[in-house]
């Protein structure tokens, strides 16, 4: 309809022009060589348009017919290259849909009308890889390995194709040469470090985890497993990170402190490390020592931390209560610093301190620890002689105690756990940190989880109770 418009527009305004010109009166007299011509000059304006616009169709007619057997050559070509496009295409599709054999064929196709390049010759080797043909793998692989753009491509499909024949050598020659070509955080990085682990090359793994850390958790944890890692080695590779360096620490005397710091930066939680750095305080640092331990208290409470402050602040049992009772008001984690300070004032026999500590924790904090802790001191309320020494008054006493006690074993039995160790690779709890998870074997991932938030669920049984 648009073009209709424009072409009657355009004849129009032809129509007008011609009528214009016809109108218009005057002469034009042209003499050349003895001859003399006279013309209406609206005739020799319509005959120059006339001869120009012959002229130009001409040119037209003439450079087409010229260039006719390359513009049949170039829609030929068009033509090859998109159904050269079209077969790479549905080789990609083919092969994400896991059908290999459709991807091999379109990847041929694709290769005879493109001829070679990145795109083909990538589809062929990881066709020909995931169909278990080796040696077109291997073929396409080093292929693509030998040009510049595309070597580390070709790189990481041998250190794949090594790795999947147990040929580790090749495999981890081939890592690194596309490492060379690639950044810090690519699935070569992760191969090398897997090899570097296994060998305890402890140095070298923690050079390469640090690369890491900016990675998504769960992409990382995936890619690992697909290089050789064990399950849930990077589940939370800065934890990791914190234990490899304990371990140089270990190794490296001479550094074994900054070793310690470092640990910490990578993992604020990791308590091993704040008591290896406590203990290496000597007479001159045990201030400093202790304003550090105070902070990690503060951070993760834990009953290691609090048995050190005892040993470098000197307190008695009075001094000490009140010294913990005042960093567990400003920790992080709270209730569970007022379960330690609790603890520590039962076994000190300061009960009224005891007392006050667990009132102070709050619903979500009662945990299996607490109710534990209320239970014990329901007990030594009832080995402590009253002063009254009425019968009855000291039988009603004690019918509330173990009314206390009973109640308090009930709720630690439907209470949430407390704060533990805890493997992040198996999800087992431990008694005790290990370097190693005992039940997994995976290096590194043990740590101290605190006390979650309580479900709708035991909180409705606790007020029951």
């Amino acid at each position: 309809m648009a073009r209709l418009v424009q072409f009657i527009l355009v004849c129009g305004g032809a129509a007008l022009l011609i009528s214009w010109l016809a109108k218009q009166p005057g002469m034009t007299l042209i003499a050349w060589s003895g001859w003399q011509i006279e013309l209406r000059t609206s005739l020799v304006i319509a005959a120059s348009v006339l001869f120009i616009a012959l002229l130009f169709l001409a040119y037209r007619t003439v450079r087409a017919l010229i260039l006719w057997p390359g513009w049949l050559g170039h829609n030929w070509q068009m033509r090859r290259h998109k159904k050269g496009e079209r077969a790479l295409s549905l080789g990609m599709v083919a092969f994400a849909a896991g059908d290999h054999k459709v991807a091999r064929r379109q990847a041929r196709k694709a290769e005879k009308l493109l001829g070679t390049g990145l795109l083909p010759d990538l589809l062929s080797a990881q066709a020909a890889h995931a169909a278990g043909d080796a040696k077109a793998a291997l073929r396409y692989f080093t292929a693509l390995s030998r040009h510049e753009d595309t070597a580390y491509f070709g790189h990481l499909g041998l250190m794949r194709l090594y790795q999947e024949q147990g040929k580790e050598a090749q495999s981890l020659a081939a890592a690194h040469k596309a490492l060379a070509s690639s950044d810090a955080q690519s699935p070569a990085a992760i191969r090398i470090f897997a090899d570097d682990l296994r060998a305890m090359r402890w140095r070298d793994a923690l050079d390469k985890l640090s690369g890491f850390l900016r990675q998504d958790e769960g992409v990382l944890a995936a890619a690992g497993m697909q290089e050789g890692l064990s399950a849930g080695q990077l589940v939370k590779p800065s934890l990791l990170a914190a234990h490899l360096c304990v371990l140089l620490s270990e190794e490296d005397i001479g550094d074994k402190k900054g070793y310690l710091e470092r640990a910490l930066d990578f993992s604020p939680r990791m308590i091993e490390a704040s008591r290896r750095l406590a203990l290496l305080a000597s007479d001159g640092q045990k201030k400093s020592a202790l304003k550090r331990l105070e902070k990690d208290f503060k951070t993760f409470p834990h009953g290691q931390l609090a048995d050190l402050i005892a040993k470098l602040s000197g307190d008695n049992d009075g001094q000490l209560i009140a010294r913990l009772g005042k960093l567990a008001a400003a920790s992080t984690h709270s209730d569970e610093a007022r379960l330690i300070v609790a603890e520590r004032a039962l076994r000190s026999g300061i009960w009224a301190s005891a007392s006050s500590m667990l009132e102070e924790v709050s619903l979500a904090g009662q945990t299996n620890k607490y109710f534990l802790l209320a239970s014990e001191l329901a007990v030594k309320k009832q080995s402590i002689d009253p002063e009254n020494k009425d019968a009855s008054s000291l039988k009603g006493k004690d019918t509330n105690n173990n009314l206390e006690k009973e109640a308090a074993l009930l709720a630690a039995a439907h209470a949430p756990h407390a704060a533990r160790w805890h493997c992040l690779a198996c999800d087992d709890a431990l008694v005790q940190w290990e370097m190693v998870c005992p039940s997994c074997g995976v290096l590194g991932q043990m740590d101290w989880v605190q006390s979650q938030s309580l479900s709708r669920l035991a909180l409705e049984n606790k007020e029951s109770v």
